[in-house]
């Protein structure tokens, strides 16, 4: 092992001899720049969340992905973790996965939204009151979403 350490140390050497001192340090920020954004990329990546699943059906779900949002009260809970297309009725069933800490209401209420004219589209769920609470797989009411161009619609030819 420490030949092998040795070794590697005086190829370095010998290769550096050859070098620019300004190349070299170019080489090592260029590394750390690309370890940096594959860690960021890493932890930006992670969708599931541990805990369980709950799924509402949409009639459009535009603008919501894999990893989208899902918020209650404007505090992240959960993200999507699959669409799935219904090829009977064209309806979308939207899986989230909640947080377990987070034990949501069974007659709690989906609804897709987003913050302002520029803010991404995320899942908003409004806290119903039974005491009873959802389970894996269950499925939460929606309400159907307007897109802004349906909503300057109605507000220009009403």
């Amino acid at each position: 092992m420490r030949g092998a350490i040795k070794n590697l140390i005086n190829v370095i050497k010998n290769s550096a001899k050859n070098k620019n001192p300004l190349e070299i340090i170019a080489g090592f920020a260029i590394l750390a720049l690309v370890a940096y954004f594959m860690m960021w990329g890493a932890s930006v990546a992670r969708t599931s969340v541990v805990g369980y699943d709950v799924v509402a059906r949409f009639g459009s779900v535009a603008g919501i992905s894999r990893g989208s949002d899902v918020k209650i009260n404007g505090v992240k809970v959960g993200s999507v973790s699959e669409l799935k297309l219904d090829s009977e009725v064209f309806t979308v069933d939207v899986v989230m996965s909640i947080g377990k800490r987070y034990r949501i209401p069974k007659d709690s209420v989906a609804r897709i939204t987003s913050t302002g004219f520029i803010g991404a589209p995320f899942i908003s769920i409004e806290i119903g009151t039974s005491p009873e609470r959802a389970t894996s797989a269950m499925r939460l009411a929606s309400v159907p979403n307007k897109s802004l161009e349906e909503a300057i619609g109605n507000v220009i030819y009403r």
